[in-house]
């Protein structure tokens, strides 16, 4: 049995269907699941989180990380514009 975990449990994962911890007989049908539920959650949720995927011999962990904050520039006073975020 592979295990799906997602690693933080956030107000979006509490309030969705997801459940934490679903097992599978298959680690092809684990990283199915969870690969979907990564996505679903990255285009879906709250944008506050980025998710993605890490996987051991029988577990499949969804990472949870906080999402950087884009930054604004003004020019001149009254023009702004987004930068993304600054490169570690």
């Amino acid at each position: 049995m592979v295990k799906v975990h997602v690693e933080k449990e956030c107000d979006c994962f509490k309030k969705s269907n997801y459940v934490n911890g679903q097992k599978y007989t298959s680690k092809n049908d684990a990283l199915l699941h969870a690969n979907l539920m990564k996505n679903y959650m990255n285009q879906n949720f709250c944008k506050k989180h980025i998710f993605g995927l890490e996987e051991n011999e029988n577990e499949i962990i969804v990472t949870v990380k906080e999402r950087e904050k884009e930054r604004i520039v003004a020019c001149g006073g009254d023009i702004a514009f987004k930068l993304p975020p600054k490169a570690d």
